[in-house]
């Protein structure tokens, strides 16, 4: 078994239904973050790529998706007592994975992402000075 952990840093976007313009074709709502985003959970998956990786393996994924609390969860003396603990919002997890599904396939570590058996994911507030992203891990499975 096999091991790769990145962390990458930037707003983790979602990868939603793609929606039809008959003028440019099919394209997805927010194709510019996410064209973005991806190009970075590839690159970092390029560099962390182990050097004898078997993109035929079965894989387990974990994710963990940070995002900045919004400005109204602080007052003047930090953290107001009623920010809620969870992020409950948009955007949903399952939106934010498929899009780390799609990145491992385009760096290559996977010929396609069913080869994916096994994901555990969450999302998050970032702590005091922690910035925006994702903690992803691959284990290749025997």
């Amino acid at each position: 078994m096999q091991i790769i952990s990145i962390d990458v840093i930037g707003v983790p976007a979602s990868q939603g239904s793609l929606v039809g313009n008959g003028r440019y074709g099919m394209y997805y709502q927010n194709d510019k973050e996410l064209k973005s985003w991806r190009h970075s959970v590839i690159c970092e998956l390029i560099n962390a790529r182990p050097e004898k990786w078997n993109e035929d393996a079965a894989m387990s994924v974990s994710c963990e998706f940070r995002f900045m609390r919004p400005k109204n969860h602080f007052c003047k003396s930090g953290l107001r007592k009623s920010a809620p603990v969870y992020k409950t919002t948009k955007t949903d997890v399952d939106k934010n994975l498929r899009a780390i599904f799609d990145s491992i396939e385009q760096s290559g570590l996977a010929r396609n992402d069913s080869q994916i058996i096994h994901a555990v994911c969450s999302k998050r507030y970032c702590e005091r000075g922690e910035a925006p992203g994702a903690s992803i891990t691959l284990s290749s499975q025997p």
